[in-house]
């Protein structure tokens, strides 16, 4: 794994607090969320493994990434709230862990 960890990169972006609340496996909020989903978008491998948009009865979008084969980042946006996670996963429990991450934080097309 060459230079910094994935973590330290974000704190470039977010900043080491809530950088920090992502590597302990915490949801961030608001703005934080999407710029993390764009730095991931523009400067990593990623692979989406699951995207869905519900207009109808209340706006909800969610994406769910593999990032460099290693982590799984997901951000639910209901309405004007947006959160996201990102969790090291190994790359046989990649649905295991998003069916979790769904269970936690909810998927768009679900009450949760």
């Amino acid at each position: 794994m060459p230079g910094r960890s994935l973590f330290s990169e974000i704190a470039q972006v977010v900043g080491a607090e809530v950088a920090s609340t992502l590597e302990l496996g915490e949801p961030i909020e608001g703005e934080d969320a999407w710029l993390v989903l764009d730095y991931l978008l523009e400067n990593k491998p990623v692979e989406v493994v699951d995207e869905e948009e519900v207009v109808e009865g209340g706006e909800c979008y969610h994406v769910a990434l593999v990032v460099e084969g290693s982590y799984l980042f997901y951000l639910l946006k209901t309405g004007r709230v947006s959160r996201c996670v990102l969790i090291e996963v190994g790359k046989n429990r990649v649905e295991s862990v998003l069916d979790e991450v769904f269970r936690r934080l909810g998927k768009c097309g679900e009450e949760g």
